[in-house]
């Protein structure tokens, strides 16, 4: 009943109102998560991204199995600028449920926005098994090797990956840049232009059609 009551001030947009019945009720039942969840959207709500990591994350350690729980706390601390500690959050999740390709994607992501690119082999070679090879997560693979100039492997996980879907663009332009650095321009500007053919609107493709038009591509 105060969850529901806390509702009804949340959608008034009283959020102290909310937040009090909320608490109350999980004090009420300290065993319950819902109510935590509440104070955090609710934080959410009022772009207060640190409260809400730190209810989201009292709700992990009351029920750690709660779907998703890890990765909305992972998400908040993100949002906060907390970085080590939303990178320990993906990792729990990914963790808890390896099988949830959507975890492992936005984890690998993260990860190389925060310059972490070497800890997407770890985890994917951990739980290699539950992927079953899928193209995106190759392509966040083939990703993470660029980034730490490992460009053999890197071509390796993009081949794959777009022999698994032709149609993703990211393979291509990572199997590119890896022939690039090889000094194989011929090929490089094959598969610029595929790259190029399957993502005309990528934020850099003026840039590679201005290098296509130049030497040694245009020789």
């Amino acid at each position: 009943l105060r969850v529901r009551i806390g509702e009804i001030y949340e959608k008034k947009r009283d959020y102290d109102k909310a937040v009090a019945f909320y608490l109350s009720a999980s004090k009420e039942r300290k065993e319950a998560v819902e109510p935590r969840l509440k104070v955090a959207h609710v934080y959410e709500v009022q772009e207060k991204p640190l409260d809400a990591a730190a209810n989201y994350k009292t709700a992990a350690l009351m029920n750690p199995e709660y779907p998703e729980i890890w990765l909305l706390a992972a998400r908040s601390y993100a949002g906060a600028g907390y970085w080590r500690e939303a990178a320990d959050l993906y990792h729990k999740e990914v963790e808890e449920r390896p099988a949830v390709l959507s975890s492992f994607l936005e984890f690998a992501e993260f990860m190389l926005k925060i310059n972490a690119p070497q800890e997407v082999p770890k985890i994917f070679l951990k739980f290699k098994s539950n992927y079953e090879e899928d193209p995106r997560v190759l392509t966040r693979l083939a990703q993470a090797y660029m980034a730490m100039k490992e460009y053999e492997n890197a071509r390796t996980a993009a081949s794959t990956a777009m022999a698994r879907d032709p149609s993703l663009a990211e393979p291509y332009r990572i199997l590119a840049i890896c022939s690039e650095q090889q000094g194989v321009y011929s090929t490089a500007k094959e598969f610029y232009e595929k790259y190029l053919s399957r993502y005309p609107q990528a934020s850099d493709a003026s840039s590679i059609r201005l290098k296509l038009s130049k030497p040694p591509f245009s020789q």
